[in-house]
């Protein structure tokens, strides 16, 4: 009945795969925000993360069925699935509480995603060639730049929100970490790992919502809610793709440096169009030269990048 589909998206170049996964953040990001009012208590925020969950452990079951993999692969592919998943439920978290909060822009998610990139570029440099070159050191110079322009110059009191968004590429990198540990193992699809990713941000969500005060979900919130629930959906099912995207330019060729390089230049200027045109947020001096360090010094840093492609499984065979 079902019928498995392993040349999906086999011949996209990695470039094309990775713009669309930055292009799909920024989607995401913007339909939180749509809804970010609404979810105005930890509660409710995390009511967002069971629907998002759940959408992505019934995707995930339906595209595992059709594609014919094993739901239990090992112990390990499922334990660190769930662990992805609970970085992810945290990962969803914080951009609905600081458009909440602090109105934070979209452009300013991406732009503090794209530095957060950083440690692990030079860390990767250092490991590769034991020290860094004049040429990226500037390049280092530059996009710490970038970072002090994205905060106005006020780098005496760093306000909660920098760090709170500086905590995304830091979460990234742990899924990144994790994912890459299951997929050289070969042992786990995507569809499989977002089944158990999913149930892993329910358990989140559910415990979460015991914990504060699951009275608040009243019958007037989940009745008239139906919208934000459609939009939600929507997020999940996007999520699904993101996760598919990613593992696919990874197949593809991409490494870590340059995917993520190419997937977070996308998410910038993208974030810039969808503030400036749907939000009527129009980007300050400050956002546009931390914009220009970051494009220029980045890429200096990953000057002689060394590749590292990862392997994720193909098939169930």
């Amino acid at each position: 009945m079902f019928k498995r589909n392993n040349t999906f998206l086999e011949n996209t170049p990695w470039g094309a795969l990775s713009a669309g996964e930055g292009i799909l953040h920024v989607f995401n990001l913007s339909l939180l925000k749509v809804v970010a009012h609404y979810f105005v208590s930890a509660v409710l925020s995390l009511f967002a993360i069971f629907v998002i969950g759940f959408v992505r452990m019934i995707g995930g079951a339906i595209l595992t069925l059709r594609s014919g993999y094993e739901f239990f692969p090992s112990q390990k592919a499922v334990f660190g699935s769930m662990l992805v998943g609970l970085v992810s439920a945290y990962v969803t978290l914080i951009p609905v509480y600081l458009f909440v909060t602090r109105g934070i822009s979209i452009a300013v998610f991406a732009l503090m995603i794209f530095v957060g990139l950083i440690p692990g570029a030079v860390w990767n440099k250092l490991g590769s060639y034991g020290k860094l070159s004049l040429t990226q050191i500037f390049g280092l110079i530059l996009s710490l730049l970038s970072l002090v322009a994205v905060m106005q110059f006020a780098v005496v009191a760093l306000p909660i929100w920098f760090w709170l968004i500086l905590s995304l590429p830091v979460a990234s990198l742990v899924q990144e970490i994790i994912i890459r540990k299951i997929g050289t193992a070969g042992v786990i699809s995507p569809w499989v790992h977002n089944f158990w990713l999913g149930l892993s941000m329910i358990i989140f969500a559910v415990v979460g919502m015991m914990l504060f005060n699951a009275s608040l979900l009243s019958g007037a919130f989940l009745s008239g809610a139906g919208n934000y629930i459609i939009i939600l959906t929507v997020i999940g099912i996007s999520s699904l793709a993101i996760v598919l995207f990613r593992q696919k330019s990874f197949m593809q060729g991409g490494s870590f440096g340059s995917k993520n390089t190419a997937t977070a230049v996308v998410m910038i200027l993208t974030a810039l169009l969808v503030d400036t045109i749907f939000f009527s947020v129009y980007p300050s001096i400050d956002i546009f030269l931390a914009v220009i360090l970051l494009f220029i010094g980045y890429p200096m840093i990953e000057s002689k990048n060394r590749s590292a492609t990862v392997e994720f499984v193909t098939s169930k065979d």
